[in-house]
This record gives structure tokens, C-alpha cells and sequence, in this order.
């Protein structure tokens, strides 16, 4: 009654308070060794859910006895270490108590869906630290795939598989963040996500089976670089050779195809080096981005920012930070908070604010490389980063 009369203002008053509490964290450990792989799983949520994330952490329990016999037959120099986390906090918390550095870490998050749309993901290796574990991961899954329905005439129409685009939504974030080699598995999208649909009935053996073999090998490899290095390298130059060859087969000529080229060119050869340092099979896939560029306009903006803050920025901490103002504008885009997380995590000291807008922009997370020095603006606005001194 009162809305049809005009405008409404309602305060509100929140009786709250800050209190000391703990985090319980189930942790395993195979094998011996320094610098271990880890491979992580959430289990914190606001209700229970099936794909989001029971699948991840029964399937983590389930790679532990998988695991244990294999890194007793082969006897890898890294231990392999297990988390139980709640998600993103308990990380950071774990990594501040135990001050563990890993050599890679493999994240499971919603592996469970193989219906309603849903593709088998691995998220692809983020420019700010690009790394060999993504692509050998997928490697891994598409050869996971293949082997399992050889001679048949075709894999289960419900399970794909595809190389999704960086996204920071998970743990892996965390460490990518840090420069740590780190990967994402991942079904989606998931129409359940987040709501009481999120059913046990919707969860696909078959689907866990994929994720888990693909999953475990990857874990193994990182742990035996040292000896599997040749072939690891192998690997993930032809699938770089691959995804690059695809983008230019099915992107249209246009200045944004060919600013993708170049990105991927650039992250996939340093992705190869990652292995051993450079080598032909890296300087080749540099060469894949074609001469003559025609480049992106970019924005004008040459501002030289560094963080303040050492972890991750996730894109709910905007929301908790932003003035009205701000926040309304995020709540409107909804991506934008996504697009500052990972402009977050390209910043660097370095490089400027275009030059970072370019690359979100190559990400393909953005359509307008204008977009990404808007959220950069924001995070200065809200204490996250700064000039930084000339």
C-alpha cells in the first residue's frame, strides 16, 4: 500500500558480532617426500548438496585408496597429500597454519554431472600463471574418454569433455593465484547449483569414474615430473597445438580472434616451458600466433598497479567491501565481480592497466577490454590495490 503512494525507504539494524571459531580439516597423507601434490575438495556449504560438493569429496576418498596402492608400486619422490577444506577460507587458513608449498594441486569440485547440459571440464591455464597441469589434465580425461569406449561406436552422448576458460571460483584459485600449478575439475554448468535440486539422483557414475581416472593420473604425473617429463611435455604441446589449431578454425577473422591466438600462443608456450624450461617444442607453439597481429584497441589507461593484499581476491569480498553505489553496480553485472577477481590476480607491479585489460580480454571473460580497467578502478576505490611507485 505504501509502494503505490511512491518510494519506500526500510532501515535496517543487523544485532551481530565477531567471535573466535575454528575450522576442522580432514587431512591424508601418501608416500614420502618434499613438495607434495595436493589434491583438494570442499566440503563446507549452507545446505547440503550433492553435486556441489559431495561428488568432489567422495570422490577425493575414493582416489585415497586408489592412490595409496599406486604410490606404493611406483614409489614417486613427492608425497601426495589430501584436504578436506572448507571452501576458499579453509585454504588460506590451512596454508597459513601449515605453510605448505606444493608443487601442484588438483581441486574437485561438482564432478558428478553428466546430464541436463552438463560437460566434463577441466578450467584452462590462467595467463597470470601459466603452467603444464591443465592441459595435461585434459590430456588426461580426453585419453581417459577414449580408452574407455574403444571399440565401441561411441562414447555415452552424456559425457563430453572440454577445456572450459579460467574461471576463480574454487580452491585451485587459491594457488594459482600464488603462482602454484593448479587445475579444476569440474561439471557444469549445473542448472541444480544451489538449490534443493542439487539431488544424489542426478549424480552419474560414469561421470565420477571419468573425472577420477583423469584426476588421479594427473596427480601421478606431477608427482613423477622428474621422470615422466618427456612425455609430459609431449603431451601438453600437442594439446596446445590442438586448442590453438581449433580456435583458429572456428573463430571468424576479426580482431579478437586474433588477440585470442596470440594470448593462448603466449600462455601455451610458457605452459610447455613449465616442464623442463624452454625448449623447440615451446618456441613452436609461440609461433603459432600469426605475424602481423592486428591488435585490439586499447584502453588508454597506463596506471602501474601492485596489490595490498598477498591472498586471492575472490569476488564475494567485493560485495562485503563496495559502497552502495559500487555494489549496485556489480549486483547489475553480474560477471563484473568475476572479471575484478581475476584482473586481481593479473596484477602484478607491471604490468598496466591496459595491458592487463587486454589479456582478461583474450581470456574471453570480457567483451569490451574497457570493462576490466572499470573493475581495476573499483578495486583502487576500495583499498584492494595501488599505484604503484613509478
Amino acid at each position: 500500500r505504501k509502494l503505490s503512494r511512491g518510494e519506500v525507504t526500510l532501515s535496517i539494524r543487523v544485532d551481530s558480532e565477531y567471535t573466535e571459531g575454528e575450522l576442522r580439516v580432514v587431512e591424508a597423507k601418501l608416500g614420502e617426500g618434499e613438495l607434495p601434490v595436493l589434491l583438494t575438495a570442499h566440503l563446507c556449504h549452507p545446505m547440503p548438496g550433492a553435486n556441489d560438493n559431495a561428488s568432489g569429496s567422495a570422490l577425493l576418498l575414493e582416489l585415497a585408496g586408489a592412490l595409496e596402492k599406486a604410490v606404493e608400486k611406483l614409489r614417486p619422490r613427492a608425497e601426495l597429500r589430501m584436504w578436506w577444506i572448507p571452501e576458499f577460507i579453509g585454504t588460506l587458513a590451512m596454508l597459513e597454519k601449515t605453510r605448505l608449498k606444493p608443487r601442484a594441486v588438483v581441486n574437485l569440485d561438482m564432478v558428478g554431472l553428466a546430464s541436463m547440459g552438463s560437460t566434463l571440464t577441466v578450467t584452462d591455464t590462467p595467463g597470470f600463471a601459466p603452467s603444464y597441469l591443465p592441459l595435461l589434465a585434459y590430456y588426461n580425461l580426453k585419453s581417459t574418454l577414449t580408452k574407455a569406449y574403444e571399440g565401441k561406436a561411441m562414447a555415452p552422448p552424456s559425457l563430453k569433455a572440454t577445456l572450459g576458460r579460467y574461471e576463480w571460483g574454487s580452491d585451485h584459485h587459491v594457488f594459482a593465484h600464488m603462482g602454484t600449478p593448479a587445475v579444476l575439475f569440474i561439471t557444469w554448468p549445473d542448472p541444480a547449483y544451489h538449490t534443493d535440486q542439487d539431488a544424489p539422483d542426478n549424480i552419474s557414475q560414469e561421470a565420477l569414474r571419468a573425472m577420477g581416472v583423469a584426476a588421479a593420473a594427473t596427480a601421478l604425473q606431477a608427482a613423477l615430473l622428474d621422470e615422466l617429463s618427456e612425455q609430459v611435455e609431449r603431451a601438453v604441446a600437442l594439446m596446445a597445438e590442438s586448442l590453438i589449431a581449433g580456435e583458429k578454425a572456428l573463430l571468424p577473422e576479426s580482431p579478437y580472434a586474433q588477440a585470442r591466438v596470440a594470448h593462448l600462443a603466449r600462455k601455451y608456450s610458457m605452459a610447455v616451458a613449465s616442464v623442463r624450461g624452454w625448449s623447440p617444442r615451446a618456441q613452436r607453439i609461440l609461433e603459432l600466433a600469426e605475424p602481423g597481429t592486428q591488435h585490439v584497441k586499447a584502453p588508454s589507461d597506463h596506471t602501474v598497479y601492485r596489490r595490498r593484499l598477498e591472498a586471492p581476491l575472490p569476488a564475494a569480498d567485493i560485495s562485503w567491501r563496495a559502497p552502495v553505489e559500487v555494489l549496485e553496480k556489480y549486483l547489475d553485472k553480474e560477471s563484473l565481480a568475476s572479471v575484478a577477481a581475476v584482473a586481481y590476480s593479473y596484477v602484478d607491479g607491471k604490468r598496466t592497466a591496459a595491458e592487463i585489460a587486454l589479456e582478461v580480454y583474450a581470456e574471453g571473460l570480457v567483451k569490451d577490454p574497457a570493462t576490466v580497467v572499470e573493475a581495476l578502478r573499483d578495486l583502487h576505490a576500495l583499498g584492494c590495490i595501488e599505484p604503484a611507485p613509478s
